[in-house]
């Protein structure tokens, strides 16, 4: 067995989001992004919940098992390893963010103060 490292790309939410848009077909194994909690319900011991593109208000939805999302932590800043899962939905077509694996969790350097202050009044 080879001791070489894998590497992957890792994609914003924005960046899923363009291409997406693009109708391009990409092999997306990692996307990075502020995880928002959702309504905080489970279905079918699932839960939707949005990414946020680290750079402006861009996100897209996401689907968690409830044993991985015990371990995430609300505006916090995730790389996801996951897919990208479409469902048809009153003529239009849904895109969601299904995830697989947590990969990391980077460290806060903006307090969760001036987070909300930020959120609260974009410019």
């Amino acid at each position: 067995m080879d001791d070489q490292e894998v590497s992957y790309h890792v994609y914003s939410t924005a960046s899923v989001i363009g291409i997406l848009k693009l109708n391009e077909t990409v092999n997306l194994d990692l996307s990075k992004g502020r995880y928002a909690f959702g309504g905080g319900k489970s279905y079918a011991n699932y839960y939707y919940d949005l990414l946020f593109s680290e750079d402006d208000h861009t996100s897209i939805g996401i689907r968690i098992s409830s044993l991985l999302r015990s371990k995430i932590t609300n505006n916090e800043i995730y790389t996801l390893r996951g897919f990208i899962e479409k469902s048809i939905k009153n003529s239009y077509i849904e895109l969601r963010f299904v995830v697989d694996e947590i990969v990391q969790q980077e460290e806060r350097s903006i307090s969760e103060e001036e987070l909300q202050k930020i959120w609260a009044h974009p410019e």
